[in-house]
């Protein structure tokens, strides 16, 4: 899946200057690709939201072997309106997914 995103690296960045990548989940890789180079994006410790107004949420994600990296980011498309409508919540969906790895899927309920 690839998303056009808004991103930041640090939470004290969150309200202006949005930089503007391309995130691409597939089967064993997650990277965001930027102006300044491709970050990879494993193992992925934590996922969440973080407000960046007063209605929009984008994703927060903590990366790496302590999870000592961080990424926010949401969609960009329509202005990102799209983010509001449904596109950070595809987002997450789709990095849960990639998180979740190989692990076999839960039994269905009785």
């Amino acid at each position: 899946m690839e998303f056009k995103v808004w991103y930041h690296t640090e939470a004290k960045q969150m309200g202006f200057g949005y930089k503007k990548g391309t995130l691409r989940v597939e089967p064993g890789r997650t990277t965001l690709e930027t102006k300044e180079g491709t970050i990879e994006i494993a193992p992925i410790q934590s996922l969440g939201r973080r407000f960046v107004s007063l209605w929009l949420k984008w994703v927060e994600i903590h990366y790496g072997a302590g999870g000592e990296k961080q990424l926010f980011m949401g969609d960009r498309r329509a202005l990102g309106w799209a983010g509001i409508l449904g596109g950070n919540t595809r987002i997450e969906e789709a990095l849960r997914v990639a998180a979740a790895g190989d692990s076999p899927a839960p039994p269905p309920p009785a």
